[in-house]
């Protein structure tokens, strides 16, 4: 992200998110964080759970043009804890390739992820009832597991 735009979400009270953005900008090759994807085209029920919780967030919408030139469009929050993944709406339109996409790798899904936080677990896991999450106290991503084709 640009270094004007980052003083400017500082000036208006983002500091947290810069830091986060910093982070991932200077950290070391490999999984840094993770998204909460919904399946919805909105997260109000997420930001209630944040807001009932006295956590605050930065707020987005945007989008991205996938490898097959569509325009595609999401919306999200970063919660201003840095132990907490961020959240996101579903693409729209679907970039999901079709069920029983296998990648060229072989990996069919994941079959699960660890992610750590030291304050923040029961939370996580009532934005996220997915079993492929799996929360534990500690820092970052521990273990990424993949589904193979047989």
């Amino acid at each position: 992200m640009p270094s004007f735009a980052k003083f400017v979400l500082k000036i208006i009270g983002h500091k947290a998110l810069v830091k986060r953005l910093n982070e991932w900008e200077n950290s070391e090759e490999g999984l840094i964080g993770i998204c909460i994807e919904t399946e919805k085209e909105n997260i109000d029920k997420e930001l209630m759970v944040l807001k009932r919780e006295g956590i605050r967030w930065f707020k987005y919408s945007g989008g991205r043009t996938d490898t097959k030139g569509r325009k595609l469009m999401s919306m999200g929050a970063f919660p201003e804890t840095q132990d907490m993944p961020f959240l996101n709406t579903a693409f729209r339109p679907s970039p999901r390739p079709k069920v029983g996409f296998v990648h060229p790798n072989s990996v069919v899904s994941i079959e699960s992820i660890s992610f750590g936080t030291s304050n923040h677990s029961g939370l996580i896991e009532e934005l996220c009832d997915d079993p492929i999450l799996k929360v534990y106290n500690g820092k970052g991503i521990q273990d990424l597991v993949f589904k193979y084709k047989k």
